[in-house]
């Protein structure tokens, strides 16, 4: 086994390719004192990403801006897993993996929190501050379900909201460092648990389990936010 670990890295060894930093040596040289800046604007629109454009100018409410971000998370985790199914050969999962987790573990915090805020804007009762759980996942669920089992008619709801326990837990059966696809050891300087033993994921089922905790979270906060929107009308109505 010995040799044959030797004889892969010597493989690999001679396979990479080195850069030559004399080949980009004007280059690097000039970045090293003045590199340009990537916030402006480039010639091309489509060249231009714009932050502002819709977090600032469009988007006005505090949970639609996370949801914003929230879906955008998703849209980078869905994107990425379809472009393994396409790569396979070149195994690019097993890197890209860790990031497809990253975001999608964010859009389901970041619609967590999204829905806390309409939700305690329905009742007018602020019971936390959604930076009291941080990253909790487990705990920004808990404060949703007690707050939806308070409520009548709220069994669908439930049911939407189990479904996207159940995916959470999944992780959380592995470890409870949610840190894991972002550094290979704990803040405690421990090992995470998939470099303990050989771990694999299910591309197909993660794939499908995505799009079903995404609709779910989307039927969840569009159910809280559409009657946070008649309450305004109402109140409106009230003032002419």
């Amino acid at each position: 086994n010995e040799y044959k670990k030797e004889v892969n890295m010597k493989d690999f060894l001679e396979n990479i390719d080195i850069i030559d930093i004399n080949e980009y040596a004007e280059k690097v040289k000039k970045m090293s004192q003045n590199m340009e800046s990537l916030f402006s604007d480039n010639a091309g629109i489509h060249r231009t990403a714009y932050l502002s454009w819709n977090m600032r100018d469009i988007i006005d409410s505090e949970e639609e801006k996370l949801i914003f971000l929230a879906d955008s998370y998703y849209f980078v985790s869905k994107k990425t897993l379809e472009e393994c199914f396409e790569c396979y050969e070149n195994r690019d999962a097993d890197r890209l993996i860790f990031p497809i987790l990253f975001c999608f573990i964010q859009t389901i915090e970041l619609y967590f929190k999204a829905i806390i805020i309409v939700m305690e804007k329905i009742s007018e009762e602020k019971d936390i501050s959604i930076s009291k759980y941080g990253h909790n996942l487990k705990k920004l669920y808990e404060y949703i379900k007690k707050r939806m089992e308070k409520e009548e008619g709220s069994e669908q709801l439930l049911t939407g909201l189990n479904l996207i326990y159940n995916f959470i837990n999944n992780i959380y059966n592995k470890t409870n460092d949610l840190t894991f696809m972002r550094y290979p050891y704990t803040n405690k300087g421990e090992e995470q648990f998939y470099l303990k033993q050989r771990e694999v994921i299910d591309l197909d089922i993660l794939y499908e389990n995505m799009e079903y905790v995404y609709d779910m979270l989307k039927f969840i906060y569009l159910n809280y936010s559409s009657k946070l929107e008649i309450m305004g009308e109402m109140r409106n109505s009230y003032l002419y």
